[in-house]
């Protein structure tokens, strides 16, 4: 991994866990909450007013860009995957990151590795947008860094095609990632106006 996508990992895992700690998601299934463990062993820290008053309430001034989360239960597994969009100077790059564990439906947060920590298959990517309002399309590119965070047997990742209308900070979405995703829905909420 180079210098400047470890420093983008790093920032990415404290922005995410700090930021899905300022806002709730609804019902069960894909919508499930979670404080979104660092892959390190430290406590998980409370969220800073700065980083609350980030989670958007109503509009951003963009439509796409932000930080947006999305959790499902397939009856045996979670997932999580979360996804970075920032545009600049016209364009817009994305980077997402996909999480999962073995586990029953109310074992939201992943188990702990046997020195600490939580365990989950962790999966870094760089991924493109194509925007056709109201629909944004996600296709995972490259994977970056994929590794288990107990050093486990890494299990394999399918790269992820997300589809679905935008309305206003959810993203409904299907993906079909050419494996074990065929027409599955994932809904994204927005936390954060900002990657």
């Amino acid at each position: 991994m180079t210098a400047m996508h470890a420093r983008a990992a790093r920032r990415w895992l404290t922005v995410g866990a700090v930021a899905l700690g300022a806002v709730g998601l609804g019902a069960a299934g894909c919508d499930e909450p979670n404080d979104w463990p660092r892959p390190r062993p430290r406590p998980a820290s409370a969220p800073t007013a700065a980083v609350a008053a980030e989670a958007p309430t109503g509009g951003c001034p963009d439509p796409v860009a932000g930080l947006w989360l999305a959790r499902r239960y397939d009856g045996v597994k979670w997932y999580e995957h979360r996804v970075s969009l920032d545009r600049r100077g016209g364009t817009l790059y994305c980077h997402q990151e996909s999480r999962s564990w073995p586990g029953e439906a109310a074992d939201v947060n992943p188990p702990r590795c046997p020195s600490g920590g939580f365990a989950y298959h962790d999966v870094l990517l760089t991924c493109e947008v194509i925007e056709r309002p109201p629909i944004l399309e996600l296709r995972s590119v490259t994977m970056d860094v994929e590794r288990h965070t107990c050093d486990y047997e890494i299990p394999g990742y399918n790269l992820d095609h997300f589809t679905g209308a935008l309305r206003g900070n959810t993203w409904d979405t299907v993906n079909n990632d050419g494996g074990d995703d065929v027409d599955k829905p994932y809904r994204f909420h927005r936390v954060s106006c900002t990657p």
